[in-house]
C-alpha cells in the first residue's frame, strides 16, 4: 500500500492517504529469474506471453512516484503464502523496491534518492488475500503513522478493480469517496488471454467476495489457510487498537458487527492537526477573533474576601479534607472570565468557529456537505451558530435528557436535531450512523486538537486581561463591596482587598480554575498556559462518579464512561483521548478538585446575589472549588503564603432559565 498524507480532505487540518501494493522476490527485480512465480505468472516463449514480474516491477515504480511527494507513505502488503519461500511477498516487494531505487531505475536518480531517504514506507507481513491486504494495510498505516489514513490509493492489477471498490472497501465501511485503485494490467499476449483473466477473477474472486464479503467462510476461509493463514494471528494486529475496529477484525457470521465506518476515527485523529502548543493557540485566536466577543473579566470584592476567610466547621458545607481538620486561611484574589457572555452563551462558541474556520480552508467541500455532532447543548448551539454563518448545514446529536432550553436554543439557529442515549457511547453511535448515511462531517464537541485550540483562545485573553486589572489596583483603600469589569482594553477602577493579595503592580495571575466534562476546554487553557508559569486546576462535580477525570488521573487511566445527573448537566461527560493526554501531564494540570452539588448550588446563589451573574450549574463548579474545597484552598495557603494569589476562574456559561433554577432551587 502506499499512502498520501496529503492536505486533508476531511475535517480540520492534513490527513494521510495510502495506496496498496503486493508480490514477489529479490536480486535484479528486472530478471524474472530473481522472483518466485507460479506457473500462470512465467513467461512463456512460444505463446508470446510475457512474465508477471514486469507487472510487479511497474506496480513498485508507481507507488516511488506516488512517494515523491511529501505526503505519502508506501506500505507493501503479503504474508508468507508459500511454505517454501523465506521471505514474505511484501518483504520482496520492498527489496525489490530498493533496489530499483538504488539503480535509478525508470526513476530519476535526485528523485529515486529523496525516496529512499524519506524512510516512508513500511511492510504489511499478515496478509493472505486482497481483503486482508487492505484491511491490515490500513491498520499497519495506523500503527506506525499514529492516525488513520484520509485516503487509500491501491495499487494493482486493473481486472481486480472491482475487488477493491465494490467489495472489499464497502466491506470494511471504508468511505467510497476515500479510495482508488491505479490499476496496471500485463502485456496481454492476446485478447483471450485477457477475457480469461478476466472470466477467471469473476469466479476465483469476485463472486466469492460478493457471497462472503469478510472471507470468513469457505472456499475463501479454506484458501486463507492453504496461504498459511493463522488465525491467533489477529490477536496481534489487534493491539492498541479502537474497539469498533478490534471488532472488524474477529467479526465472524454468527456475530453482529458493531464496526459503524472509519470517519469518526478519521476525524479525531492527532498527529496530522497542528501541534497542541501556545502558538497554535495564538494562530486560533486570530482565526475567530472576528466572529467571536472578547469577554469581560469580572472581580468582586465580597467573593474574594469570601474565598480568603476560613470556612465554618458547622457548616453543611465544610468538607475538611481529614476528620478534624482546621479550616484554611488562603489569601485568594478572584478574577471571573465570564464566558457567559460569549455568543450563545458559552465558550463554546470558540472551538465551533476554530473548526469550520480551518475546514473551510482545508476542505471548502466537505464543509459544504454539512457538519455534525454529538453535544448536550452549549456545543450543540454553538456548532449551529457556527454553520449558519458560514452558510451550511448542521444535525446536532443531543441526549434526550438534555435541557428544553439547550434543545431549543440549537433548534433556534436553523440545525436539525436528533436524539440519543445519555452516554458518550450512544451519542457516538448515532453519530457514526448518519455519518455513514449522509457523509457529513464530524465536528467533535470536545477531543480534537482544532476544538482545544479554539477553547484555549479564553486563556489568552484572561491573562492580558488580568494584567491589566492587576495593574490598576493602587494600594490600601481602593476596593468597594461590588464588581466591576475588564471589557476589551478597558481596566477597571476597583482594586483587590485591603490585605488580601500584596502582589506588585506588574503581576499577572497565579492560578487558572476551570470546570471540567470533556475536558476540551480545560486541555485548551492548558495549553494556552504552558510555559507561563500559571497554573492550572481542574473543577468537577463529584456527584455519582461526576469526578471521572480526577479519579483517572489518580488510578493513571482515563476513565471512559460516566453515568452521572449531577446538576452541572454540561460536565457529565468523561474526557477523550486527547483531552486525556493533556490532562493527565501534571506539567499542564497541576491538580484536580471535586465539590458536592450543595457547594455548586451555594457558589451560584453568591454569583447571583453578590456578583450579579446569572450562570449555569456548570459554571459554577470552578468557583465553588475556591470557595469550599478544603484541599485546593489548604494548597493554596501552604504554596501562596501571606502573598497571597490571583486566581483566574473560568465561568464556562449561563444558558439556563429562570424556571430551571427556581426548581433548582426549590
Amino acid at each position: 500500500m502506499s499512502s498520501s498524507r496529503r492536505r486533508r480532505r476531511g475535517m480540520l487540518g492534513r490527513r494521510w492517504q495510502v495506496s496498496v501494493l503486493c508480490r514477489r522476490r529479490d536480486r535484479n527485480p528486472l530478471s524474472e529469474k530473481a522472483w518466485h512465480l507460479k506457473s500462470f505468472q512465467k513467461s512463456n516463449p512460444s505463446t508470446g506471453k510475457t512474465g508477471e514480474h514486469g507487472t510487479f516491477v511497474n506496480h513498485i515504480i508507481t507507488a516511488a512516484h506516488q512517494l515523491a511527494r511529501p505526503d505519502t507513505f508506501v506500505i507493501f502488503s503479503g504474508g508468507r503464502t508459500d511454505p517454501e519461500i523465506a521471505h514474505s511477498e511484501s518483504e520482496s516487494y520492498a527489496a525489490a523496491f530498493q533496489q530499483l531505487m538504488e539503480s535509478s531505475i525508470r526513476v530519476a536518480p535526485d528523485v529515486a534518492m529523496n525516496v529512499l531517504e524519506s524512510g516512508r514506507w513500511a511492510t504489511e507481513q499478515h496478509a493472505t488475500d486482497s481483503y486482508q491486504n487492505l484491511l491490515f494495510s490500513i491498520l499497519k498505516f495506523r500503527r506506525v503513522v499514529g492516525a488513520y489514513p484520509e485516503r487509500v490509493t491501491v495499487v494493482t492489477h486493473e481486472f481486480k478493480t472491482i475487488r477493491f471498490i465494490e467489495l472489499h472497501a464497502p466491506a470494511i465501511r471504508w468511505p467510497a469517496e476515500r479510495i482508488r485503485v491505479i490499476g496496471i494490467d500485463p502485456e496481454w499476449s492476446n485478447k483471450d488471454e485477457r477475457l480469461g483473466t478476466i472470466k477467471l477473477e469473476a469466479s476465483m474472486a469476485v463472486e466469492p467476495f460478493r457471497a462472503d464479503p469478510h472471507g470468513v467462510k469457505d472456499p475463501l476461509a479454506a484458501k486463507r489457510l492453504q496461504r498459511q493463514w493463522y488465525s491467533a494471528t489477529l490477536e496481534t494486529i489487534a493491539i492498541g487498537l479502537e474497539p469498533e475496529v478490534a471488532d472488524l477484525l474477529f467479526w465472524s457470521e454468527c456475530r453482529i458487527l458493531k464496526h459503524s465506518g472509519w470517519q469518526f476515527l478519521i476525524m479525531a485523529d492527532l498527529s496530522t492537526c497542528p501541534p497542541l502548543t501556545r502558538a497554535s493557540v495564538q494562530e486560533a485566536h486570530k482565526l475567530i477573533t472576528p466572529h467571536i466577543h472578547r469577554t469581560p473579566v469580572l472581580t468582586c470584592a465580597t467573593l474574594t474576601r469570601l474565598a480568603s476567610t476560613p470556612q465554618d466547621p458547622s457548616s453543611p458545607l465544610f468538607t475538611p479534607s481529614f476528620p478534624g481538620a482546621t479550616p484554611a486561611s488562603p489569601k485568594i484574589n478572584l478574577l471571573f472570565k465570564c464566558e457567559n457572555t460569549q455568543r450563545i452563551g458559552a465558550f463554546k462558541a470558540r472551538g465551533a468557529f476554530h473548526a469550520l474556520s480551518r475546514l473551510r480552508i482545508s476542505s471548502p467541500e466537505l464543509l459544504e456537505k454539512g457538519v455534525i455532532t454529538h453535544s448536550s447543548g452549549n456545543h450543540a448551539q454553538a456548532l449551529a451558530l457556527a454553520a449558519r454563518e458560514f452558510g451550511v448545514k448542521a444535525t446536532i446529536v443531543m441526549p434526550e435528557i438534555s435541557t428544553t432550553s439547550k434543545i431549543e436554543g440549537t433548534k433556534s439557529q436553523g440545525a436539525e436535531v436528533v436524539f440519543s442515549g445519555s452516554t458518550s457511547v450512544e451519542r457516538e453511535a448515532v453519530v457514526n450512523k448518519i455519518i455513514e448515511e449522509r457523509g457529513l462531517t464530524l465536528v467533535p464537541p470536545y477531543d480534537h486538537p482544532d476544538i482545544i485550540l479554539g477553547q484555549g483562545t479564553l486563556a489568552l485573553e484572561l491573562e492580558e486581561q488580568a494584567k491589566e486589572v492587576l495593574n490598576s489596583y493602587r494600594g490600601p483603600g481602593k476596593s468597594r463591596g461590588g464588581c466591576s469589569f475588564a471589557a476589551e482594553r478597558q481596566a477597571p477602577t476597583n482594586g483587590a482587598p485591603n490585605g488580601v493579595n500584596n502582589h506588585p503592580p506588574t503581576k499577572g495571575l497565579d492560578a487558572v480554575i476551570a470546570p471540567c466534562g470533556g475536558g476540551g476546554m480545560l486541555s485548551g487553557v492548558a495549553t494556552a498556559l504552558s510555559g507561563t508559569g500559571i497554573r492550572v486546576f481542574a473543577a468537577e462535580p463529584s456527584f455519582q462518579g461526576g469526578d471521572d477525570a480526577k479519579r483517572g488521573v489518580a488510578a493513571g487511566k482515563r476513565v471512559d464512561s460516566v453515568k452521572t445527573l449531577t446538576i452541572a448537566d454540561g460536565l457529565r461527560t468523561p474526557l477523550g483521548d486527547h483531552t486525556w493526554k493533556v490532562i493527565s501531564d501534571e506539567e499542564k494540570v497541576q491538580g484536580l478538585y471535586s465539590v458536592t452539588e450543595e457547594q455548586i448550588k451555594a457558589a451560584m446563589k453568591l454569583m447571583l446575589e453578590r456578583a450579579k451573574i446569572f450562570i449555569e450549574p456548570s459554571s459554577a463548579v470552578g468557583v465553588a472549588v475556591a470557595l469550599y474545597n478544603e484541599e485546593f484552598r489548604e494548597m493554596v495557603e501552604r504554596e501562596a503564603g501571606e502573598e497571597g494569589w490571583d486566581v483566574g476562574v473560568v465561568l464556562t456559561g449561563g444558558n439556563t432559565t429562570v424556571e430551571a433554577i427556581a426548581k433548582l432551587f426549590g
